[in-house]
C-alpha cells in the first residue's frame, strides 16, 4: 500500500500573531498522525518548537502500540544564500508577497526562510536534524534561480549532523525555480531579469539530496 502522510500545523507563524489552535485541537491534529499516518508533515515551526510536537507524535504513536521508529517527518521551507543576511530576507520577503500575492511581516519571513552565508544555511539546516527531522524541502526565493541553483552545491558538500532516527543522513529537496505565472506578476524590473532565463520556469525543478554527511549526489526528479 502506498504510505501515508497527514499535513498538519497547529501552532507557530501559520497562526495570527504566531498564536496556537487551542490545545485540543493540536491534540488531535498530533494523535491523528500517531494513529494513522506513516509521516508527518509541517511547517513554519522552529527547530525548538518541531523537536516537541514531533516528540509528542511519538509518544503517542508508542502509546498507540505502533513502533516510532516507523514514522517519518518533513518540512516545506525556503531558502536564500546571500552573505548578506539582511539582503537575503528582503529579497525573500518581495519574492514571497509576489508568489503568494500577500504581504507577509518581515518577522513571518525570517521564521519561514533559512538566509545568509553558507555556514549559516548549513547550521540553520543541521538544526533541524539534530531536532529530529528527516527530510526537508527548500524552495528558492530569490530572482537569481540559476545563481541559487549553483550555490546550493556548497551547502551540499557541507558535513551535517543528521537526524537520530535516520543516522548518517538527512534528506534535502531543493528546487521549485520560477514558474510563468509568478514571473507576470513581478515588479517589471524583475520579471525582465527572469525572462532572460526561461528555462528557469520549467517544471518539475531540479531535485537535490543529500547522502551520507560526507558528501551528497544530485538527482532530477522529485
Amino acid at each position: 500500500p502506498h504510505p501515508i502522510w497527514i499535513a498538519s500545523n497547529p501552532t507557530g507563524l501559520t497562526w495570527k500573531g504566531g498564536a496556537s489552535a487551542e490545545d485540543a485541537v493540536v491534540e488531535r491534529s498530533f494523535r491523528r498522525v500517531a494513529r494513522y499516518a506513516d509521516g508527518w508533515m509541517t511547517n513554519k515551526v522552529n527547530p525548538a518548537q518541531f523537536r516537541e510536537q514531533w516528540g509528542r507524535i511519538t509518544a503517542m504513536a508508542r502509546a498507540e502500540g505502533r513502533d516510532p521508529a516507523r514514522l517519518d517527518s518533513a518540512r516545506y521551507h525556503n531558502i536564500n544564500i546571500n552573505e548578506d543576511r539582511q539582503a537575503a530576507l528582503e529579497e525573500s520577503k518581495t519574492f514571497l508577497d509576489a508568489y503568494y500575492t500577500s504581504k507577509f511581516t518581515p518577522a513571518f519571513v525570517e521564521g519561514w526562510t533559512v538566509a545568509g552565508s553558507p555556514a549559516q544555511c548549513v547550521a540553520e539546516l543541521r538544526a533541524y536534524a539534530e531536532a529530529g527531522l528527516g527530510h526537508i524541502a527548500l524552495r528558492l526565493t530569490s530572482w537569481d534561480q540559476r545563481g541559487q541553483l549553483k550555490r546550493r552545491n556548497r551547502i551540499a558538500a557541507a558535513q551535517f549532523t543528521t537526524a537520530p532516527q535516520r543516522p548518517g543522513r538527512v534528506d534535502i529537496e531543493i528546487g521549485q525555480p520560477l514558474r510563468q505565472g509568478v514571473i507576470e506578476r513581478l515588479r517589471p524590473e524583475h520579471a525582465a531579469a527572469a525572462v532572460e532565463h526561461p528555462d528557469l520556469t520549467v517544471e518539475p525543478a531540479p531535485v537535490l539530496q543529500t547522502g551520507p554527511v560526507a558528501g551528497a549526489h544530485a538527482r532530477g526528479e522529485h
